[in-house]
């Protein structure tokens, strides 16, 4: 008791001080504070889960958006399920060399049970990949019905592990059949993560794929459920954001379909010779063609009635590409050998035991039917004192009624000049990644330091474009980004502002595209300051095709993809004006170029090609 007695004697002490009653009290609205927080946090957790599941497709397919869990909790339950569309892709082959897989989806959902039928998505092409983990170790078989598809299993948590189990194509089944396959018999072992990818086209309007497994303890066949799936990649943050992910995975589907090859067979790369190295082979002489104006000229008349063709040699036949127009003509053999060796004879004349003819490599010829042929050279020769092989690439000239050559005075092409490809979107996020990935394999593959990127973006909401440039390998990039409509005159004209020196060369180009390396070296051997513009003739590739696998055309009325000297883009005025629709404003440009004595290159590219894409959402 009287333990007790010194106890209570000593708090009555400490509770008489005015600043223990403050603490006191303090702690007590600390402690109600928390007690609040938490019952509010409580509310909101649970309302959120209660979203997510009411949310939830009762066939098991659920936009990732509308998951509302915390990361952890949500990165098991379902597979990814990414879509593409406008590929017209008939078979594997063509999805596997489409540019946008399987990296750049154009939608991508959540999958709970592996079955997907058609009111759920009208896309064709789909990849659903993820992971299964079974419950229990033993035998299982997969089946896979209703697609063209094939399935990768990987025996570990790594997809280049991956083996192929079911290869389905789905066409060569007869109507009275039912289209599917069931894989061999895979071991599997209880609570282990096994990667698995499934690549499908799938025609059906109503069944689209189903995949289905019979474990060791089942009697048949099942439908995956949400209790054996996880994810391979978080969505949830990149719905709308359609660009190129690194971090979704390759597909052992593609990996020995991809051609990463075009069908026309690329030069080798070797350097060339200067200009100053072979000046004293040929006089000079002047050259002022016929057919240029020298006045101002509108209503599209430069490309209705000023066009004139170069012939080439070897001249790019495809079978499966036809011309709009049969304005485009082969160089004969014997003319090209004839201008070669008339060129040599004169080389040999002047550089005795210095050269020997290796292959000829390239010959045009544009006529001035008043004054003569210009041509453009092109030969690997072997230098026999360093025993290495250059190209020589020069322009010469023959007048009319002659058998002579010269070097046309102030016709020459430069090696090193800068070139600015430019570039302008909104809401292509995927096509531009696409694009700045293109010329990052060009600089890989040739080193070029002279080459640059220019990008006009009107803030499009499906890339982050700074982080895209900020990661990416490119250096010697510039872009700038501004809201509003779309206009093609406005943003390329804003665009080639950005570009400081007016003595390097500027290329309009178009986001679908693949472009390989030799074009930057025909962009400046067919770009001449104050004399010539280049207005390549690309392919425009049909619907399903590829630059390996051509169909389609010569896109002999487009004037869209054009390179010039920045000095002649000012003096000409650019276009001239401004519009926010499509058409008319590229021939409206030739007509502003021509009228200032500009010249343009008008032949065929074999390092050009235009994917075909739905024109939904342009302009």
């Amino acid at each position: 008791m009287k333990a007790i007695y010194h106890v209570r004697t000593a708090l009555e002490r400490l509770w008489k001080r005015k600043m223990v009653k403050v603490g006191v009290v303090l702690f007590l609205v600390f402690e109600f504070v928390v007690f609040v927080r938490f019952d509010k946090l409580t509310t909101l957790f649970n309302e959120r889960n209660k979203t997510a599941v009411a949310q939830e497709n009762s066939t098991g397919l659920q936009m990732t958006i509308s998951i509302k869990e915390s990361p952890k909790a949500h990165m098991s339950g379902f597979l990814n399920l990414h879509l593409w569309s406008d590929t017209c892709a008939k078979n594997l082959d063509i999805l596997c060399n489409f540019p946008m897989f399987p990296r750049a989806p154009a939608q991508r959902l959540a999958l709970k049970k592996t079955v997907i039928t058609g009111n759920l998505t009208q896309a064709k092409e789909m990849r659903l990949f993820g992971y299964i983990n079974p419950n229990e170790s033993g035998l299982f078989l997969f089946m896979v019905k209703f697609c063209t598809a094939e399935v990768h299993l990987g025996y570990h948590k790594n997809w280049k592990e991956a083996m192929k189990i079911i290869s389905l194509d789905a066409g060569k089944f007869p109507e009275n059949k039912s289209d599917s396959q069931v894989s061999s018999a895979i071991d599997l072992v209880a609570g282990e993560k096994y990667f698995i990818d499934i690549v499908a086209i799938c025609v059906h309007s109503i069944n689209k794929l189903q995949l289905l497994w019979k474990t060791p303890s089942s009697s048949g066949f099942e439908i995956i459920n949400s209790t054996f799936l996880f994810p391979n990649v978080d969505d949830s943050s990149s719905f709308n954001l359609n660009f190129y992910d690194e971090h979704i995975p390759d597909s052992q589907a593609c990996a020995l379909r991809r051609n990463e090859a075009i069908y026309f067979k690329l030069p080798s790369q070797m350097s060339h010779l200067s200009h100053e190295q072979v000046k004293n082979i040929l006089p000079y002489c002047e050259y002022k063609p016929s057919y240029n104006l020298n006045r101002r000229v509108s209503g599209y008349e430069a490309v209705t009635y000023h066009v004139v063709h170069s012939f080439i040699y070897p001249f790019p036949e495809h079978e499966q590409l036809r011309d709009q127009k049969n304005w485009i003509y082969a160089l004969g053999e014997n003319e090209t050998k004839e201008v070669v060796y008339t060129f040599k004879e004169a080389l040999c004349s002047k550089e005795p035991r210095r050269f020997e003819l290796m292959k000829i490599r390239n010959v045009e010829r544009k006529t001035d039917p008043k004054r003569g042929d210009r041509y453009l050279i092109e030969v690997e020769l072997l230098d026999l004192i360093s025993s290495t092989k250059v190209m020589l690439s020069e322009y010469v000239f023959m007048a009319k009624g002659e058998k002579k050559l010269c070097y046309p005075t102030g016709f020459q092409w430069n090696r090193t000049v800068d070139v600015y490809l430019v570039a302008t979107a909104k809401n292509l996020g995927r096509w531009l990644h696409h694009f700045i990935k293109n010329v990052e394999k060009i600089i890989h593959e040739t080193n070029d330091q002279n080459l640059h990127v220019v990008i006009y973006d009107y803030n499009s909401s499906d890339i982050n474009l700074e982080k895209v440039l900020k990661d990416c390998s490119l250096t010697n990039y510039m872009f700038r980004r501004e809201s509003g409509k779309y206009s093609r005159t406005h943003s390329f004209t804003e665009a080639i502002k950005l570009v400081s020196n007016p003595h390097s060369i500027i290329v309009m180009v178009d986001l679908h595209l693949h472009i390989a390396a030799p074009f930057i070296n025909s962009v400046r051997k067919h770009c001449i300051e104050g004399r010539m513009v280049y207005t390549p003739i690309i392919v425009q590739m049909a619907c399903g095709s590829n630059p390996a696998n051509l169909v389609g055309l010569w896109q002999v009325y487009g004037y869209g993809i054009i390179g010039l000297y920045k000095s002649d883009w000012d003096r000409a005025g650019g276009f001239g004006m401004n519009k926010n629709t499509w058409g008319g404003e590229d021939w409206i440009l030739m007509d502003q170029l021509v009228s200032v004595g500009l010249e343009f290159e008008r032949m065929r590219t074999p390092y050009v090609y235009h994917y075909y894409h739905s024109k939904k959402g342009l302009w």
